[in-house]
């Protein structure tokens, strides 16, 4: 089913597509956590950067550890009709591109839901990066280098270890936070 699902998307074959497809996916790889770095780093906060940093980076460790146990070829390899339109390498299992804007996704969010004042700003924001990860999703099918089931698996990879790191971040602020009236007080 997941081979027909890309065969579905590779049907569509039109240059602007390819280029669309193409663009996302750098986007939700090296260039957009660059992106995002510099402008979590000067707008948002530094420390939440750095935990921005540490995240992606233990993330995407954890990813070439799964594709090297898991080991799942790329749909293209399986099927010949599958177009391989934007060369990869190595596994298919996890979508290191799903787990990479996922990431981006969730520290942005989490900023401008926790820094914004404006609801519809906030509603606004939530819409536009889950349609961008959903065309993350589709980009990665529709150029031959995954699975639905290695975008999903990436998908999950990506909220667990932004849930861990902004959750360390939240829970560092607040000790810094109070140690700051600890030491008022004293």
């Amino acid at each position: 089913m997941e081979i027909e699902i890309i065969k579905s998307l590779q049907s569509i074959n039109s240059n602007v597509f390819d280029i669309f497809c193409k663009t996302i996916s750098h986007f939700a790889n090296y260039i957009g956590f660059i992106f995002v770095f510099l402008i979590l780093f000067t707008l948002v906060h530094k420390k939440y950067s750095v935990y921005f940093v540490l995240t992606y980076g233990l993330s995407i460790l954890a990813n070439f550890i799964l594709k090297y146990i898991i080991n799942r070829p790329r749909p293209y390899m399986v099927d010949s009709s599958i177009k391989n339109i934007l060369p990869g390498s190595g596994a298919s299992m996890p979508s290191g591109h799903t787990l990479s804007a996922t990431i981006i996704v969730c520290f942005c969010l989490f900023a401008i839901l926790k820094k914004c004042k404006h609801k519809s700003i906030k509603i606004l924001s939530t819409i536009l990066f889950t349609v961008f990860i959903a065309c993350v999703i589709i980009s990665r099918m529709y150029l031959g280098q995954h699975y639905l089931s290695d975008t999903i698996v990436g998908f999950i990879e990506g909220i667990i270890f932004s849930s861990i790191g902004i959750a360390l971040f939240a829970k560092n602020q607040k000790k810094e936070m109070n140690d700051g009236k600890n030491n008022k007080q004293s």
